[in-house]
């Protein structure tokens, strides 16, 4: 099996859209799986800044503020 975290560097290195979702196993329902991936230029993604209650949309090389929460704004993207 590949060290995750040179899996992930060579990812990170090739890729500025990339993800690493730990299954540490933390709890029992999780397991110890690890989820790593990217994403390309036209894939959506979402980041939510609690501090600021903004959710920003990513797509295509743009990102705009969709709203504040990200609940529903999960929910009418998807």
């Amino acid at each position: 099996m590949s060290d995750p975290v040179s899996v992930f560097r060579t990812i990170a290195a090739e890729h500025p859209r990339c993800f690493w979702l730990d299954g540490g196993g933390a709890r029992e329902w999780s397991g110890r799986r690890s989820l790593i991936g990217w994403l390309t230029p036209e894939d959506v993604s979402l980041t939510y800044d609690a501090g600021a209650r903004l959710v920003t949309r990513h797509a295509g090389g743009q990102t705009v503020v969709v709203g504040d929460d990200v609940f529903a704004v999960l929910e009418a993207e998807y």
